[in-house]
């Protein structure tokens, strides 16, 4: 299993453009093969930071998510909105288990 998480900072003006990106991305991204999980949030405490949780089945069917059309539509776009370079983590999980806490 993959893990991806992935931050962003966006221009407070085209907030609400970015975060119409977003919703046709997670939307379009959930329905991609070998996709486990597909989250994006608004952090709480700043309105402009964008955090990403995506989970796969494999690093192929992750590679294969990124050539996606909805992913190369969303890259071509969302560049001009960001304020930062992106913080990207991928993460190789052998192993998954549910804590009761």
């Amino acid at each position: 299993m993959l893990v991806l998480h992935a931050t962003m900072h966006v221009e407070p003006a085209h907030r609400e453009r970015v975060l119409e990106l977003l919703e046709s991305l997670v939307e379009a991204s959930r329905q991609d093969s070998g996709v486990v999980s597909y989250q994006a949030a608004v952090d709480v405490l700043d309105p402009t930071v964008v955090h990403f949780r995506e989970v796969y089945e494999n690093e192929s069917l992750f590679e294969d998510h990124l050539y996606s059309d909805h992913v190369q539509a969303f890259e071509a776009e969302i560049t001009e909105y960001l304020t930062a370079e992106r913080d990207i983590r991928k993460f190789h999980v052998e192993s998954v288990e549910r804590l009761d806490l």
